[in-house]
């Protein structure tokens, strides 16, 4: 998954997480999107014709994505990284600790977890999981 691409914001961070949960997908990696030096997009973002996200926007996109995300997906990835003699933007996803660490303090001040707000299609209650248990947003714990 890569949040900030043009034009995307919490409806389609949600349908991306309904297209996961539709298919027999065990695992996720979420990042943001990376400007490379040498890049087709570094042309756009140099003319001014592409915004990117702020890191707290990134944070907000990605819980609003985790919560409607079944439990039982894997996430192996909550922030990309890129060689910094490349990237071009954003700065703040250098900073990786900060990031995960914005993640948390989203998932405790939304008191949520991954799949809270995941249903089944055509259901009107959060499905169960198989083993009755619960577990916080990525492995995080409020």
């Amino acid at each position: 998954m890569i949040f900030g691409l043009p034009r995307e914001g919490h409806r389609e961070a949600v349908q991306a997480a309904d297209e996961i949960n539709s298919l027999e997908v065990e695992g996720v990696k979420i990042h943001m999107l990376h400007v490379l030096r040498h890049s087709p997009l570094e042309k756009t973002y140099a003319a001014g014709r592409l915004s990117l996200l702020d890191r707290e926007s990134y944070v907000s996109l990605v819980v609003d994505h985790l919560e409607h995300l079944r439990p039982d997906v894997v996430i192996h990835r909550l922030t990309g990284e890129a060689p910094p003699h490349r990237l071009i933007a954003p700065h703040w996803c250098l900073d990786k600790n900060r990031v995960l660490e914005g993640i948390r303090e989203e998932i405790r001040r939304r008191k949520t977890w991954q799949g809270k707000l995941y249903r089944l299609r055509g259901t009107p209650e959060a499905p169960v999981m198989k083993t009755g248990r619960t577990r916080p947003c990525a492995g995080f714990s409020g």
